[in-house]
């Protein structure tokens, strides 16, 4: 049968009340997997872009007049193509079904004729029971039955943790256009399964490449608790969630045949950064950097990454001076707080020049063991707090 796997949309789950990003696998007129298609299930499937798109089951019309009618110039109405434009996949014939209409239904049958009405996917299904008013025609999807991890896991439950580079929620195993980045797994992240008693019934840890198998040797029908534990202390975080990841705890329930693709996404939120960040660095000033004659010389500049690659005028232009002599002394270490957009510099001590003003409402401070905290959008450099405080 042929493939066609609608990725990355917004499938919405009546279970849970919600929409939740997933792919569906269609394999010819049936869905063969919602929510995590691994990409060997996949494997020359017609690919469907279905991200910012919504993707949800037919909706069902429990109750229509299928009749002959002057209005309708064919005499009856197609139902089966009103039905597709309107998003409905099956109709229930209230009441006016009959031998003079039966023909009305003449392909009640969808199939995917573009990507709008991937979502109204039906097998065959057969006329259903007689009743007092005529014969009700129903027609429903079939989709093949497909194991979710989190509501049906196994004796033995299997999946892996890994780097998820491009942050999307998906395990991606190749490199694409639109995602360059292929997900490693991560070794040593923990992985336990606890039962209703809070006791740990497995445990075990992902391999060298982010694989696991936990096996429990319960009976089956017995909810368990998954955690994923150890990869903040290697810093990581939680991913976002998407197909192949939901979170750190998982609910499970064994069963008698293997469950795999219990993943886990995490990433490293420090080695993500905009385009051609900029790079801030420090300058010392000859002499006395309060009265001196170059006190006004800047100590701290700022440049846009990409312009390391050569010294010249451009180069030169595209730097930003932040602070001078007579704002922050000499000062070496810099560090930046992303949450409040702000450069912090340490004073140190260097022959050939001074100390800075110093710690702010502290007039006995000498400039040493002062941090100064800059808001590099204003060049406004606070004396925030010297070694011998607690806050900044």
């Amino acid at each position: 049968m042929s493939l066609t796997l609608i990725r990355g949309g917004q499938i919405y789950d009546a279970v849970e009340h919600g929409f939740r990003t997933g792919d569906v696998l269609l394999d010819g007129e049936k869905i063969a997997a919602v929510g995590v298609v691994e990409p060997a299930a996949a494997n020359g499937a017609t690919i469907v872009d279905a991200k910012g798109a919504y993707v949800c089951a037919g909706f069902i019309d429990s109750h229509t007049h299928i009749f002959d009618h002057p209005l309708f110039r064919t005499g009856r109405l197609a139902a089966d193509r009103i039905g597709v434009q309107q998003g409905v996949a099956c109709c229930v014939d209230a009441g006016s079904f009959g031998a003079t209409t039966v023909d009305a239904f003449p392909q009640f049958r969808l199939t995917l004729v573009c990507a709008q009405l991937a979502a109204l996917i039906l097998g065959a299904a057969p006329l259903g029971a007689t009743v007092a008013t005529g014969t009700a025609l129903s027609l429903l999807a079939q989709p093949a039955q497909v194991a979710h991890a989190d509501a049906s896991a196994t004796g033995q439950i299997t999946g892996a943790v890994f780097n998820d580079y491009n942050d999307d929620g998906y395990r991606n195993l190749i490199s694409t256009i639109n995602f360059p980045a292929v997900d490693v797994g991560v070794p040593g992240i923990a992985v336990t399964a606890y039962n209703g008693a809070n006791v740990a019934v497995a445990t075990t840890a992902t391999d060298a490449n982010g694989i696991y198998t936990l096996t429990t040797g319960l009976a089956t029908g017995i909810p368990l608790r998954m955690e994923f534990t150890g990869y903040k202390t290697l810093g990581y975080e939680s991913g976002v969630h998407g197909p192949n990841n939901n979170s750190s705890v998982r609910f499970v329930i064994t069963s008698d045949t293997t469950i795999s693709n219990v993943d886990f996404g995490i990433y490293k939120a420090r080695e993500y950064c905009q385009n051609n960040p900029r790079v801030a660095i420090t300058r010392f000033v000859f002499d006395n950097n309060l009265t001196g004659q170059y006190n006004t010389q800047p100590t701290c500049y700022s440049f846009p990454y990409a312009s390391v690659s050569a010294v010249n005028d451009a180069n030169k232009a595209a730097r930003t001076q932040h602070t001078v002599g007579n704002q922050t002394g000499a000062v070496y270490g810099v560090a930046y707080h992303k949450p409040t957009r702000s450069v912090f510099l340490s004073a140190y001590a260097k022959r050939g020049t001074s100390f800075g003003p110093g710690i702010v409402g502290n007039p006995s401070s000498d400039g040493s063991g002062t941090i100064y905290k800059l808001n590099p959008a204003t060049n406004a450099a606070l004396r925030s707090c010297g070694m011998t405080r607690e806050r900044l």
